[in-house]
């Protein structure tokens, strides 16, 4: 369960940061 929530978070992690990139 640990890993799936350490997985979710680094996704998130990974879509904010290509979206935060996105908008230069």
């Amino acid at each position: 369960m640990l890993c799936w929530i350490c997985t979710e978070h680094a996704l998130l992690s990974y879509m904010f940061i290509v979206n935060f990139l996105d908008l230069y």
